[in-house]
């Protein structure tokens, strides 16, 4: 049987649950001389063997893939073998893997490795070795790992005195956009001000980060759950300060909750606004919630239309609609609202792990 034969009947077999069988297939495409297959089946078999509790042979199949030096694969093995040795409490292996993957030109593994090793360093004090790697993530511009390496990077700066700094570092972290790191970011910020308000750089960003209304958007996803009345005030004013990505998840966040209260008139204006504002995410979720809205009100050409709304922005969370349009207006049918609140972080200086 070729490598690439033993690689499929290897993934077959572990599909329908005979481990025992898997890993002689795989074993069998690791021992040839295709290196493509070899390493694939190398980091599948760790996988695998990691789900069922046999680390030391999972650490010995990621580390034959990582060794493997294969440029598709060998990160994504490594990047497995430092995990799973940093679990074990293997500090040195783990930063030793790690490197492997960040050295390496895979645009995902690379500067996730940079990160883990970045926090690794941290925890062990070496805070030049933390910031080269975070900033190594930063560098690689990816649109996870940047946003998280600079909220952790605050973290490091904060601890060791560089407030200004961190206050900065803080600052890019929530102005990435990224829906869960910016929320931790604004934490650590607000609780950097509370103690080091007298710096000006921190004053600052704290600044720019309240007349963006976002520290108001997070009070209001806080909130939302236990007081309607609060969290809708500062769904508001987030509002009324116009941000292009605030503004409108604070739209459609306060129309869904004025939904819920039985508000139909401040509902479908809240929803009206998010729509109107084109965001590429707030969009399709307003106008997904207006057309349940409208058809609950027994407005089916006006749920009709909202819907196809969604459906029209091509989001991916609207691709159901293509089939099941006609299903959602179906008054028999039960549709629920689409709210997604993101991050709620509580703790003075939230690190982003993998």
């Amino acid at each position: 049987m070729t490598a690439r034969g033993s690689y499929q009947r290897g993934a077959e077999l572990e599909r329908s649950g005979d481990v025992a069988g898997a890993r002689a297939a795989y074993q069998l495409a690791i021992d040839s001389d295709d290196v493509h297959y070899s390493s694939l089946a190398a980091n599948n078999l760790g996988m695998m063997l990691l789900e069922h509790g046999e680390t030391a042979a999972a650490q010995a199949a990621f580390r034959c893939g990582a060794e493997s030096g294969y440029p598709l694969y060998a990160p994504i093995s490594a990047f497995n073998l430092g995990r799973l040795l940093h679990d074990q409490g293997d500090v040195p292996g783990a930063c030793a893997a790690y490197r492997l993957a960040a050295d390496s030109d895979d645009p995902t593994y690379g500067p996730a490795a940079s990160g883990n090793l970045g926090e690794l360093f941290a925890e062990q004090g070496d805070v030049d070795s933390a910031r080269a790697a975070y900033r190594r993530a930063i560098d690689s511009g990816h649109r996870d790992e940047e946003p998280r390496a600079w909220n952790n990077l605050a973290v490091l700066l904060a601890a060791h005195g560089d407030t200004a700094g961190a206050a900065d570092a803080y600052q890019r972290a929530i102005s990435s956009g990224h829906p869960d790191v910016r929320h931790a970011a604004w934490k650590n910020l607000d609780a950097l001000f509370a103690e080091h308000a007298e710096v000006a750089a921190v004053r600052e960003a704290h600044r720019l980060v309240l007349g963006s209304g976002f520290a108001d958007l997070v009070r209001g996803l806080e909130s939302q759950d236990h007081d309607v009345e609060s969290a809708c005030a500062a769904y508001r004013l987030v509002i009324e300060r116009e941000h292009p990505d605030y503004a409108p998840m604070a739209a459609t966040n306060l129309g869904v909750l004025l939904m819920r209260s039985g508000d139909v008139s401040g509902a479908t204006t809240a929803f009206h606004r998010a729509i109107s504002s084109g965001h590429p995410d707030q969009l399709p979720m307003a106008a997904t919630n207006l057309g349940l809205l409208l058809k609950k009100q027994g407005d089916i050409d006006g749920a009709r239309a909202a819907l196809r709304q969604a459906l029209d922005s091509g989001h991916p969370d609207c691709a159901h609609l293509t089939d099941d349009l006609e299903t959602v207006l179906d008054p028999r049918a039960l549709w629920y609202p689409v709210i997604n609140p993101r991050g709620r972080y509580t703790g003075e200086s939230y690190t982003y792990h993998r």
